[in-house]
Protein backbone atom coordinates (compact mmCIF):
# COMPACT_ATOMS: atom_id res chain seq x y z
CA UNK A 1 0.00 0.00 0.00
CA UNK A 2 1.30 3.59 -0.59
CA UNK A 3 0.74 6.34 1.70
CA UNK A 4 0.34 10.02 1.01
CA UNK A 5 2.45 11.40 3.56
CA UNK A 6 5.25 9.49 5.64
CA UNK A 7 6.78 11.64 8.65
CA UNK A 8 10.22 9.12 9.78
CA UNK A 9 12.43 9.36 12.01
CA UNK A 10 10.49 11.89 14.43
CA UNK A 11 10.35 12.18 18.34
CA UNK A 12 6.47 11.54 18.76
CA UNK A 13 4.72 13.12 21.49
CA UNK A 14 1.07 11.74 21.35
CA UNK A 15 -0.83 14.28 23.48
CA UNK A 16 -1.75 12.45 26.31
CA UNK A 17 0.83 12.89 28.82
CA UNK A 18 2.93 9.37 27.76
CA UNK A 19 6.88 9.98 27.22
CA UNK A 20 8.22 10.97 23.37
CA UNK A 21 9.13 7.94 21.37
CA UNK A 22 10.79 7.85 18.42
CA UNK A 23 9.26 6.55 15.39
CA UNK A 24 7.33 6.72 11.94
CA UNK A 25 3.47 8.29 11.53
CA UNK A 26 2.10 7.32 8.09
CA UNK A 27 -1.22 9.12 6.42
CA UNK A 28 -3.63 8.03 4.31
CA UNK A 29 -6.04 10.76 3.16
CA UNK A 30 -7.41 12.51 6.36
CA UNK A 31 -6.79 10.09 8.42
CA UNK A 32 -3.70 8.88 10.29
CA UNK A 33 -3.00 4.96 9.00
CA UNK A 34 -0.16 3.74 11.13
CA UNK A 35 1.97 5.04 14.29
CA UNK A 36 5.74 3.92 15.37
CA UNK A 37 7.71 1.57 13.92
CA UNK A 38 5.53 1.85 10.64
CA UNK A 39 6.93 1.73 6.81
CA UNK A 40 5.73 1.95 3.56
CA UNK A 41 6.45 4.01 0.30
CA UNK A 42 4.72 7.37 0.55
CA UNK A 43 3.40 10.04 -2.14
CA UNK A 44 5.55 12.88 0.32
CA UNK A 45 8.09 12.01 3.14
CA UNK A 46 9.32 13.96 5.61
CA UNK A 47 12.19 13.64 7.65
CA UNK A 48 11.86 14.76 10.76
CA UNK A 49 15.32 14.28 12.38
CA UNK A 50 15.30 16.10 15.37
CA UNK A 51 11.96 17.42 15.47
CA UNK A 52 8.97 16.65 17.46
CA UNK A 53 5.59 15.72 15.85
CA UNK A 54 2.32 16.52 17.93
CA UNK A 55 -1.31 16.36 17.58
CA UNK A 56 -2.56 19.46 16.29
CA UNK A 57 -2.84 22.65 18.62
CA UNK A 58 -6.79 23.11 20.28
CA UNK A 59 -7.76 26.62 21.09
CA UNK A 60 -9.67 26.43 24.13
CA UNK A 61 -11.09 29.75 23.83
CA UNK A 62 -10.78 32.26 20.38
CA UNK A 63 -12.87 34.78 18.88
CA UNK A 64 -12.08 34.17 15.21
CA UNK A 65 -15.71 33.61 14.19
CA UNK A 66 -15.71 37.02 14.34
CA UNK A 67 -13.12 37.85 12.28
CA UNK A 68 -13.84 35.02 9.19
CA UNK A 69 -16.35 37.22 7.95
CA UNK A 70 -13.03 38.51 6.16
CA UNK A 71 -10.37 36.32 6.80
CA UNK A 72 -11.69 32.69 6.71
CA UNK A 73 -8.26 31.59 6.17
CA UNK A 74 -7.48 31.99 9.96
CA UNK A 75 -3.46 31.78 9.11
CA UNK A 76 -2.31 33.43 12.27
CA UNK A 77 -3.43 30.88 14.32
CA UNK A 78 -2.38 27.92 11.73
CA UNK A 79 0.94 29.28 11.91
CA UNK A 80 0.71 28.93 15.73
CA UNK A 81 0.35 25.40 15.40
CA UNK A 82 -3.70 25.40 15.84
CA UNK A 83 -6.01 23.15 13.99
CA UNK A 84 -9.09 23.53 15.79
CA UNK A 85 -10.69 26.57 17.77
CA UNK A 86 -13.30 26.72 20.26
CA UNK A 87 -14.66 30.29 18.87
CA UNK A 88 -18.05 32.07 20.24
CA UNK A 89 -16.49 33.19 23.72
CA UNK A 90 -17.44 35.79 26.17
CA UNK A 91 -20.96 35.95 25.08
CA UNK A 92 -20.32 37.76 21.54
CA UNK A 93 -20.78 36.07 18.84
CA UNK A 94 -23.21 37.25 15.20
CA UNK A 95 -25.92 35.31 15.90
CA UNK A 96 -28.77 35.36 16.41
CA UNK A 97 -29.62 39.26 15.25
CA UNK A 98 -33.74 40.48 15.76
CA UNK A 99 -34.47 42.85 13.37
CA UNK A 100 -36.31 44.74 16.76
CA UNK A 101 -32.85 45.41 18.10
CA UNK A 102 -30.72 45.29 15.73
CA UNK A 103 -29.35 48.81 15.28
CA UNK A 104 -29.16 49.26 18.59
CA UNK A 105 -26.58 46.00 19.58
CA UNK A 106 -25.85 43.93 16.68
CA UNK A 107 -22.01 43.32 16.89
CA UNK A 108 -21.27 42.75 13.61
CA UNK A 109 -21.76 46.17 12.56
CA UNK A 110 -18.82 47.25 14.69
CA UNK A 111 -17.20 44.44 13.49
CA UNK A 112 -17.44 46.25 9.78
CA UNK A 113 -15.64 49.04 10.87
CA UNK A 114 -12.70 46.75 11.89
CA UNK A 115 -12.72 45.06 8.50
CA UNK A 116 -12.16 45.76 4.95
CA UNK A 117 -15.09 47.96 3.22
CA UNK A 118 -15.96 44.61 0.24
CA UNK A 119 -17.75 41.67 2.54
CA UNK A 120 -20.07 39.37 0.72
CA UNK A 121 -22.24 38.64 3.99
CA UNK A 122 -25.52 40.16 4.96
CA UNK A 123 -25.06 40.23 8.97
CA UNK A 124 -29.22 41.04 8.89
CA UNK A 125 -29.59 37.25 7.80
CA UNK A 126 -27.78 35.58 10.92
CA UNK A 127 -30.96 35.17 12.86
CA UNK A 128 -30.60 32.07 13.88
CA UNK A 129 -27.93 29.35 14.46
CA UNK A 130 -28.89 27.29 11.27
CA UNK A 131 -28.17 30.57 9.42
CA UNK A 132 -25.25 31.20 10.71
CA UNK A 133 -23.93 27.80 10.22
CA UNK A 134 -25.09 27.70 6.61
CA UNK A 135 -22.99 30.50 5.86
CA UNK A 136 -20.10 28.83 7.82
CA UNK A 137 -20.83 25.75 5.70
CA UNK A 138 -19.60 27.52 2.36
CA UNK A 139 -16.80 29.42 3.53
CA UNK A 140 -13.07 28.15 2.68
CA UNK A 141 -12.25 27.67 6.62
CA UNK A 142 -8.43 27.59 7.66
CA UNK A 143 -8.73 25.90 10.43
CA UNK A 144 -11.57 23.68 12.13
CA UNK A 145 -14.08 25.77 13.90
CA UNK A 146 -16.36 24.75 16.81
CA UNK A 147 -18.93 27.40 17.73
CA UNK A 148 -20.76 28.79 20.96
CA UNK A 149 -23.66 30.65 20.86
CA UNK A 150 -23.31 33.62 22.75
CA UNK A 151 -25.48 34.67 25.98
CA UNK A 152 -25.28 38.26 25.09
CA UNK A 153 -26.37 37.59 21.55
CA UNK A 154 -29.10 36.14 22.53
CA UNK A 155 -30.35 38.43 25.25
CA UNK A 156 -29.54 41.62 23.30
CA UNK A 157 -31.77 40.02 20.21
CA UNK A 158 -34.87 39.40 22.80
CA UNK A 159 -33.89 42.84 25.52
CA UNK A 160 -31.49 45.08 23.71
CA UNK A 161 -29.62 46.71 26.34
CA UNK A 162 -32.09 46.99 28.99
CA UNK A 163 -30.57 46.96 32.41
CA UNK A 164 -33.55 44.92 33.73
CA UNK A 165 -34.69 41.43 35.00
CA UNK A 166 -36.21 39.45 31.76
CA UNK A 167 -40.00 39.18 31.63
CA UNK A 168 -40.80 35.23 32.07
CA UNK A 169 -42.16 35.87 28.42
CA UNK A 170 -38.51 37.03 27.49
CA UNK A 171 -37.04 34.37 29.29
CA UNK A 172 -38.56 31.72 27.57
CA UNK A 173 -37.69 33.56 24.14
CA UNK A 174 -34.32 33.33 24.72
CA UNK A 175 -34.66 29.76 25.55
CA UNK A 176 -35.97 29.23 22.12
CA UNK A 177 -33.14 30.65 20.60
CA UNK A 178 -30.56 29.24 22.60
CA UNK A 179 -32.41 25.40 21.92
CA UNK A 180 -32.33 26.59 18.27
CA UNK A 181 -28.81 27.25 18.11
CA UNK A 182 -27.70 23.97 20.28
CA UNK A 183 -29.80 21.82 17.26
CA UNK A 184 -28.03 23.71 14.45
CA UNK A 185 -24.75 22.74 15.67
CA UNK A 186 -23.33 25.16 18.33
CA UNK A 187 -21.82 23.58 21.17
CA UNK A 188 -22.81 25.29 24.10
CA UNK A 189 -23.64 28.86 25.39
CA UNK A 190 -20.74 31.15 26.15
CA UNK A 191 -21.30 34.67 28.54
CA UNK A 192 -19.67 37.70 28.84
CA UNK A 193 -21.40 38.74 31.74
CA UNK A 194 -18.89 41.80 32.58
CA UNK A 195 -19.93 43.05 29.52
CA UNK A 196 -23.55 44.89 28.35
CA UNK A 197 -25.97 43.34 27.84
CA UNK A 198 -24.51 40.24 29.93
CA UNK A 199 -24.17 42.09 33.03
CA UNK A 200 -27.55 42.64 33.22
CA UNK A 201 -28.80 39.27 33.55
CA UNK A 202 -28.94 37.71 36.78
CA UNK A 203 -27.46 34.31 37.68
CA UNK A 204 -31.37 33.31 37.61
CA UNK A 205 -31.51 33.74 33.35
CA UNK A 206 -27.66 31.76 33.58
CA UNK A 207 -29.16 29.36 35.31
CA UNK A 208 -32.40 28.48 33.80
CA UNK A 209 -30.41 28.83 30.33
CA UNK A 210 -27.81 26.48 31.07
CA UNK A 211 -30.29 24.06 31.80
CA UNK A 212 -31.19 24.06 28.49
CA UNK A 213 -27.35 23.73 27.66
CA UNK A 214 -27.21 20.80 30.27
CA UNK A 215 -30.07 18.93 28.13
CA UNK A 216 -27.75 18.89 25.29
CA UNK A 217 -24.77 17.97 26.99
CA UNK A 218 -23.19 21.37 25.68
CA UNK A 219 -20.75 23.20 27.54
CA UNK A 220 -20.93 26.53 29.50
CA UNK A 221 -18.20 29.01 28.77
CA UNK A 222 -18.14 32.33 31.40
CA UNK A 223 -16.01 35.40 31.15
CA UNK A 224 -17.52 35.44 34.95
CA UNK A 225 -19.28 38.70 36.26
CA UNK A 226 -15.83 40.23 38.04
CA UNK A 227 -11.81 39.26 37.75
CA UNK A 228 -10.82 41.80 40.03
CA UNK A 229 -12.19 42.44 43.78
CA UNK A 230 -14.95 40.38 43.58
CA UNK A 231 -13.29 37.25 41.49
CA UNK A 232 -13.73 34.54 44.32
CA UNK A 233 -17.19 35.82 44.45
CA UNK A 234 -17.77 35.48 40.72
CA UNK A 235 -16.19 31.68 41.16
CA UNK A 236 -19.12 30.84 43.52
CA UNK A 237 -21.71 32.30 41.11
CA UNK A 238 -20.10 30.25 38.54
CA UNK A 239 -20.58 26.75 40.91
CA UNK A 240 -23.36 27.29 42.28
CA UNK A 241 -24.57 27.49 38.09
CA UNK A 242 -22.52 24.39 37.61
CA UNK A 243 -24.23 22.54 40.55
CA UNK A 244 -27.83 23.22 40.03
CA UNK A 245 -27.98 22.70 36.78
CA UNK A 246 -25.04 19.87 35.74
CA UNK A 247 -23.89 21.50 32.81
CA UNK A 248 -19.62 21.34 31.82
CA UNK A 249 -18.37 24.71 32.63
CA UNK A 250 -15.33 26.31 31.42
CA UNK A 251 -13.77 30.09 33.60
CA UNK A 252 -12.76 31.87 30.46
CA UNK A 253 -9.19 33.12 30.74
CA UNK A 254 -9.13 32.82 34.40
CA UNK A 255 -7.17 35.62 35.83
CA UNK A 256 -7.27 38.26 38.70
CA UNK A 257 -6.97 41.72 37.59
CA UNK A 258 -5.58 45.03 39.76
CA UNK A 259 -2.11 44.94 41.46
CA UNK A 260 -4.59 45.12 44.68
CA UNK A 261 -6.17 41.70 43.74
CA UNK A 262 -3.28 39.84 42.64
CA UNK A 263 -2.72 36.77 44.31
CA UNK A 264 -5.95 35.43 44.36
CA UNK A 265 -5.26 32.58 41.59
CA UNK A 266 -4.20 30.52 44.73
CA UNK A 267 -7.00 30.52 46.40
CA UNK A 268 -9.26 30.01 42.95
CA UNK A 269 -7.43 26.81 42.21
CA UNK A 270 -8.15 25.79 45.86
CA UNK A 271 -11.76 26.33 45.35
CA UNK A 272 -11.94 24.57 41.99
CA UNK A 273 -9.84 21.53 43.37
CA UNK A 274 -12.88 21.30 45.94
CA UNK A 275 -15.70 21.78 43.53
CA UNK A 276 -14.00 18.93 41.36
CA UNK A 277 -13.43 16.26 43.71
CA UNK A 278 -17.14 16.68 44.35
CA UNK A 279 -17.44 15.97 40.57
CA UNK A 280 -18.51 18.93 39.68
CA UNK A 281 -17.52 19.45 35.85
CA UNK A 282 -15.67 22.19 36.15
CA UNK A 283 -12.39 23.31 34.55
CA UNK A 284 -10.82 26.55 33.14
CA UNK A 285 -8.09 28.00 30.37
CA UNK A 286 -5.74 30.93 30.65
CA UNK A 287 -2.87 32.55 27.95
CA UNK A 288 0.88 33.16 28.75
CA UNK A 289 0.68 36.92 29.27
CA UNK A 290 0.06 39.03 31.85
CA UNK A 291 -2.09 41.74 29.65
CA UNK A 292 -5.81 41.47 28.29
CA UNK A 293 -7.38 43.18 25.65
CA UNK A 294 -10.94 44.33 25.37
CA UNK A 295 -13.18 47.50 24.74
CA UNK A 296 -12.90 50.82 26.95
CA UNK A 297 -16.03 50.87 28.03
CA UNK A 298 -15.34 47.80 30.40
CA UNK A 299 -13.84 50.66 32.55
CA UNK A 300 -17.08 51.91 33.14
CA UNK A 301 -19.72 51.54 35.63
CA UNK A 302 -22.55 49.06 34.46
CA UNK A 303 -25.27 51.57 35.28
CA UNK A 304 -23.62 54.14 32.13
CA UNK A 305 -24.52 50.74 29.84
CA UNK A 306 -27.63 50.52 29.18
CA UNK A 307 -29.39 51.09 26.17
CA UNK A 308 -26.67 50.89 24.01
CA UNK A 309 -23.59 52.48 22.01
CA UNK A 310 -25.30 55.65 21.48
CA UNK A 311 -26.99 56.41 24.77
CA UNK A 312 -23.77 55.67 26.28
CA UNK A 313 -22.16 58.41 24.00
CA UNK A 314 -24.14 60.72 24.80
CA UNK A 315 -24.50 60.05 28.35
CA UNK A 316 -20.23 60.08 28.52
CA UNK A 317 -20.08 63.68 27.72
CA UNK A 318 -22.99 64.92 30.64
CA UNK A 319 -20.62 66.53 33.29
CA UNK A 320 -23.28 64.88 36.15
CA UNK A 321 -22.65 61.43 34.31
CA UNK A 322 -18.66 62.01 34.58
CA UNK A 323 -18.30 63.26 37.98
CA UNK A 324 -20.21 59.84 38.93
CA UNK A 325 -17.70 57.80 37.14
CA UNK A 326 -15.24 59.50 38.69
CA UNK A 327 -16.77 59.07 41.90
CA UNK A 328 -16.99 55.46 41.46
CA UNK A 329 -14.04 54.34 40.20
CA UNK A 330 -12.50 56.34 43.35
CA UNK A 331 -15.13 54.56 46.00
CA UNK A 332 -17.02 51.93 44.09
CA UNK A 333 -20.39 51.34 44.71
CA UNK A 334 -21.41 49.49 41.50
CA UNK A 335 -19.98 46.19 41.06
CA UNK A 336 -17.43 45.95 37.99
CA UNK A 337 -14.04 45.04 36.85
CA UNK A 338 -12.63 49.08 38.06
CA UNK A 339 -9.26 48.39 36.28
CA UNK A 340 -8.96 52.10 36.28
CA UNK A 341 -9.54 52.02 40.07
CA UNK A 342 -7.04 49.38 40.64
CA UNK A 343 -4.01 50.22 38.35
CA UNK A 344 -4.71 53.88 36.76
CA UNK A 345 -4.58 55.21 33.68
CA UNK A 346 -1.04 54.36 32.78
CA UNK A 347 -1.82 50.66 32.08
CA UNK A 348 -4.44 51.21 29.67
CA UNK A 349 -2.66 51.15 26.16
CA UNK A 350 -5.11 52.25 23.38
CA UNK A 351 -4.90 49.69 20.60
CA UNK A 352 -7.64 50.58 17.98
CA UNK A 353 -9.92 54.23 18.46
CA UNK A 354 -10.69 54.53 14.68
CA UNK A 355 -12.22 58.28 15.11
CA UNK A 356 -8.91 59.43 17.54
CA UNK A 357 -6.11 57.80 15.64
CA UNK A 358 -3.51 60.19 17.24
CA UNK A 359 -4.26 58.20 20.53
CA UNK A 360 -3.33 55.12 19.47
CA UNK A 361 0.01 53.26 20.50
CA UNK A 362 -0.24 55.39 23.92
CA UNK A 363 -1.48 54.41 27.23
CA UNK A 364 -4.34 56.80 28.06
CA UNK A 365 -1.71 58.78 30.52
CA UNK A 366 0.95 59.07 28.01
CA UNK A 367 -2.03 60.85 25.30
CA UNK A 368 -3.18 62.83 28.42
CA UNK A 369 0.36 64.39 28.98
CA UNK A 370 1.37 65.14 25.69
CA UNK A 371 -1.58 66.78 25.50
CA UNK A 372 -1.43 68.71 28.95
CA UNK A 373 -4.60 67.85 29.66
CA UNK A 374 -6.54 65.49 32.82
CA UNK A 375 -6.36 61.55 31.77
CA UNK A 376 -10.46 61.92 33.13
CA UNK A 377 -10.97 64.16 30.46
CA UNK A 378 -9.33 62.74 27.42
CA UNK A 379 -11.05 59.24 28.61
CA UNK A 380 -14.44 60.30 28.63
CA UNK A 381 -13.50 61.85 25.21
CA UNK A 382 -11.92 58.56 23.81
CA UNK A 383 -15.26 56.96 24.42
CA UNK A 384 -17.86 59.42 23.46
CA UNK A 385 -16.04 60.44 20.46
CA UNK A 386 -15.49 56.62 18.86
CA UNK A 387 -18.85 54.45 20.79
CA UNK A 388 -21.08 55.57 18.04
CA UNK A 389 -18.80 53.86 15.47
CA UNK A 390 -16.82 51.91 17.22
CA UNK A 391 -15.69 50.78 20.65
CA UNK A 392 -11.55 51.97 21.61
CA UNK A 393 -9.59 48.82 21.74
CA UNK A 394 -7.43 48.19 24.71
CA UNK A 395 -4.82 46.34 25.91
CA UNK A 396 -4.95 46.14 29.59
CA UNK A 397 -1.38 45.38 32.08
CA UNK A 398 -3.26 44.27 35.15
CA UNK A 399 -2.17 40.81 36.40
CA UNK A 400 0.52 39.29 37.82
CA UNK A 401 3.65 36.82 36.49
CA UNK A 402 2.86 34.70 39.74
CA UNK A 403 -0.92 34.77 39.09
CA UNK A 404 -0.35 33.82 35.25
CA UNK A 405 1.72 30.39 36.01
CA UNK A 406 -0.88 29.69 38.91
CA UNK A 407 -3.90 29.67 36.17
CA UNK A 408 -1.49 28.06 33.44
CA UNK A 409 -0.03 25.28 35.12
CA UNK A 410 -2.82 23.49 36.71
CA UNK A 411 -2.68 20.25 35.42
CA UNK A 412 -6.39 20.03 33.77
CA UNK A 413 -7.22 22.80 32.87
CA UNK A 414 -6.73 24.22 29.09
CA UNK A 415 -5.08 27.09 26.82
CA UNK A 416 -6.73 29.61 24.82
CA UNK A 417 -5.35 32.18 23.19
CA UNK A 418 -8.36 35.08 23.46
CA UNK A 419 -6.98 35.92 19.95
CA UNK A 420 -8.19 37.15 16.87
CA UNK A 421 -6.56 39.09 13.64
CA UNK A 422 -9.56 41.33 11.94
CA UNK A 423 -7.00 42.81 9.71
CA UNK A 424 -3.04 43.01 8.64
CA UNK A 425 -3.43 46.87 8.76
CA UNK A 426 -4.92 46.87 12.60
CA UNK A 427 -3.05 46.17 15.69
CA UNK A 428 -3.96 43.50 17.65
CA UNK A 429 -3.25 41.66 20.89
CA UNK A 430 -0.06 39.50 20.53
CA UNK A 431 -1.64 36.44 21.65
CA UNK A 432 -4.02 36.50 18.56
CA UNK A 433 -0.14 35.60 16.54
CA UNK A 434 1.99 34.21 19.65
CA UNK A 435 0.16 32.21 22.35
CA UNK A 436 0.90 28.84 21.44
CA UNK A 437 4.88 29.31 20.40
CA UNK A 438 5.40 32.01 23.50
CA UNK A 439 3.57 28.91 26.01
CA UNK A 440 5.98 26.39 24.23
CA UNK A 441 9.32 28.50 24.25
CA UNK A 442 8.91 30.87 27.18
CA UNK A 443 6.67 28.46 29.79
CA UNK A 444 7.31 25.07 28.73
CA UNK A 445 10.59 25.09 27.60
CA UNK A 446 12.77 27.73 29.32
CA UNK A 447 10.48 27.86 32.51
CA UNK A 448 10.45 23.96 32.87
CA UNK A 449 7.48 23.86 35.37
CA UNK A 450 6.55 20.95 33.21
CA UNK A 451 7.59 18.57 30.68
CA UNK A 452 7.04 18.73 26.76
CA UNK A 453 4.68 16.09 27.03
CA UNK A 454 2.63 17.69 30.14
CA UNK A 455 2.57 20.78 28.01
CA UNK A 456 1.51 19.33 24.77
CA UNK A 457 -1.51 17.24 26.85
CA UNK A 458 -2.58 20.81 27.97
CA UNK A 459 -3.24 22.04 24.36
CA UNK A 460 -4.03 18.58 22.83
CA UNK A 461 -5.42 15.75 24.37
CA UNK A 462 -7.04 17.16 27.49
CA UNK A 463 -9.36 19.85 25.64
CA UNK A 464 -10.14 16.91 22.78
CA UNK A 465 -11.76 14.58 25.45
CA UNK A 466 -13.41 17.62 27.14
CA UNK A 467 -14.96 18.92 24.06
CA UNK A 468 -16.01 15.71 22.38
CA UNK A 469 -13.40 15.63 20.08
CA UNK A 470 -13.47 12.33 19.42
CA UNK A 471 -11.03 12.07 16.42
CA UNK A 472 -7.77 14.83 17.46
CA UNK A 473 -5.76 15.52 19.91
CA UNK A 474 -3.95 12.20 20.29
CA UNK A 475 -1.18 10.47 17.35
CA UNK A 476 -3.33 7.26 17.11
CA UNK A 477 -4.05 5.23 13.65
CA UNK A 478 -7.78 5.67 12.82
CA UNK A 479 -7.31 9.98 14.02
CA UNK A 480 -7.78 12.98 11.76
CA UNK A 481 -4.35 13.91 10.52
CA UNK A 482 -3.96 16.79 12.63
CA UNK A 483 -0.18 17.29 13.25
CA UNK A 484 2.19 19.66 14.01
CA UNK A 485 6.55 19.28 13.43
CA UNK A 486 7.98 21.41 16.04
CA UNK A 487 11.37 22.40 16.10
CA UNK A 488 11.06 22.71 19.91
CA UNK A 489 14.86 24.16 20.90
CA UNK A 490 13.91 26.73 18.35
CA UNK A 491 10.40 27.74 18.79
CA UNK A 492 9.94 31.48 19.72
CA UNK A 493 7.02 34.17 19.54
CA UNK A 494 8.43 37.73 18.45
CA UNK A 495 5.07 39.50 18.68
CA UNK A 496 5.13 42.23 20.32
CA UNK A 497 2.54 44.88 21.78
CA UNK A 498 1.98 47.55 19.37
CA UNK A 499 4.01 45.30 16.50
CA UNK A 500 1.78 42.10 16.51
CA UNK A 501 2.70 40.49 13.32
CA UNK A 502 6.12 39.59 13.72
CA UNK A 503 5.97 35.66 12.46
CA UNK A 504 7.14 32.78 15.09
CA UNK A 505 9.49 30.19 14.45
CA UNK A 506 9.71 26.90 15.62
CA UNK A 507 6.67 25.73 13.35
CA UNK A 508 7.42 23.61 10.78
CA UNK A 509 4.74 22.50 9.31
CA UNK A 510 1.11 21.33 10.11
CA UNK A 511 -0.97 19.12 8.31
CA UNK A 512 -4.54 19.55 8.82
CA UNK A 513 -6.77 16.99 7.72
CA UNK A 514 -3.98 15.36 6.34
CA UNK A 515 -3.45 18.48 3.64
CA UNK A 516 -0.09 20.72 4.83
CA UNK A 517 -1.27 23.61 5.09
CA UNK A 518 2.03 25.28 6.96
CA UNK A 519 5.25 25.19 5.85
CA UNK A 520 8.60 26.09 7.22
CA UNK A 521 6.51 28.61 9.68
CA UNK A 522 4.45 30.06 7.22
CA UNK A 523 1.01 29.54 5.72
CA UNK A 524 1.18 27.95 2.27
CA UNK A 525 -2.29 28.76 1.35
CA UNK A 526 -4.57 25.77 1.50
CA UNK A 527 -8.12 26.04 3.53
CA UNK A 528 -9.50 22.85 4.17
CA UNK A 529 -10.71 23.18 7.79
CA UNK A 530 -14.31 22.36 8.96
CA UNK A 531 -17.55 24.31 10.82
CA UNK A 532 -17.72 21.68 13.29
CA UNK A 533 -20.95 20.81 14.58
CA UNK A 534 -21.96 19.44 18.04
CA UNK A 535 -24.22 16.18 18.45
CA UNK A 536 -24.85 13.72 21.07
CA UNK A 537 -21.66 14.62 22.89
CA UNK A 538 -19.08 14.82 20.17
CA UNK A 539 -18.06 17.43 17.44
CA UNK A 540 -18.86 15.98 13.73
Amino acid sequence: MKYDIKIKNVNIVDGTGKPAYRGTVLITGTTIAAVGEADGEAETVIDGSGKYLTPGFIDSHGHNDLTILFDPSNKYKLEQGVTTEIAGCCGETLFPVSAENYEECNLSEAILKFGTEENDFNPREFVSGKAWFRYMDRLKLGTNMITLVGHGAIRAAVMGFQARKATEKELEQMKELLREAMEAGAAGMSSGIAYAPGVFAPEEEIRELCRIVAEYDGFYCTHMRNQGAHLLDSVEETLRVTKETGVRTVISHLKSIGKPNWGQIEKVRERIDRARSENLPVTWDSYPYRAGSTTLTVTLPPSLLEGGGQQLAERIRRKEWQEYVKQQIAHPTEVWENAIGSNGFGDIFILSAPNTPAAEGKTIQEYADLQGRDPFDVYFELIADNMETADVKTINFVMCEEDLQNALFCPYSMVGSDGSVVSEKKQTHPRGVGTFPRYLGRYIRDGKVLTLEEGICKITGIPAEFYGLTRKGIIRPGYDADLVLLDYQHVTDHAEFGNCFQPNEGIELVSLNGNIVVENNRFNGTCCGKALKYRNGSCI
